[in-house]
């Protein structure tokens, strides 16, 4: 007869396999579907990369260039990575290059968001926000459209997106968005912290465990 050490259950009391999948992500207020990354402007598939790639503490793994990446990580950590190099391929090595990790803020269970500050090549600073939708969409005042455009997030817009991070949450999903800015050298010698106000929302994705 086996035994059992571990069993992994969702807060229903249903088994899983402890695996999570991004089933569906919205730019502004678009859900993309298949070949997303085919539609996507560059630049915002571009804040896509690093809002991901820069800013998680899971781990992409290739032994050869050639290889299958290995994803490492929590289970939301590593369906966001997967998703990112399998989907919409970022290449996390030519990435990590390209960038220096100037400010970190970890994720805590309070304000449920994490953080990073980078600088790439030494032309720009982005500020790189994620967390649970609701949180991340408070903090922004813009979102991007899949074109690439940035348009203004007023209080019918607002509410949109609300509404869409409720249907998600009805459905029993897990919800996460990304936000973005970028800041100058001189705000960033001032405040000595990541701006976290006056966002471009850039994503929210749902996720669900098999």
């Amino acid at each position: 007869m086996g035994s059992a050490t571990t069993i992994c259950t969702d807060k229903t009391g249903t088994l899983t396999l402890n695996q999570m999948k991004v089933t569906e992500f919205w730019l502004g207020k678009e859900v993309m579907t298949d070949k997303a990354s085919l539609k996507i402007a560059p630049n915002v598939l571009e804040m896509l990369h690093e809002g991901v790639g820069l800013n998680t503490t899971g781990e992409v793994f290739r032994q050869l260039s050639t290889s299958i990446p290995e994803i490492s990580g929590s289970p939301t950590e590593s369906a966001i990575l997967s998703w990112v190099v399998f989907d919409l391929a970022m290449d996390i090595d030519e990435l990590k290059q390209g960038h220096k990790i100037l400010q970190v803020e970890a994720f805590n269970s309070e304000k449920k968001r994490s953080g990073v500050l980078t600088k790439m090549n030494g032309r720009k600073i982005p500020a790189q926000w994620k967390g649970a939708a609701e949180m991340i969409v408070s903090m922004c005042s813009n979102c991007y459209t899949k074109n690439g455009n940035i348009i203004p997030m007023n209080d019918e817009e607002r509410t949109q997106f609300e509404m869409i991070i409720k249907d998600m949450a009805a459905k029993s999903l897990w919800r996460i968005a990304f936000g973005y800015k970028e800041v100058t050298d001189e705000s960033v010698e001032v405040s000595r912290k990541i701006e976290e106000t006056g966002l471009t929302l850039v994503r929210a994705c749902r996720f669900k465990g098999p």
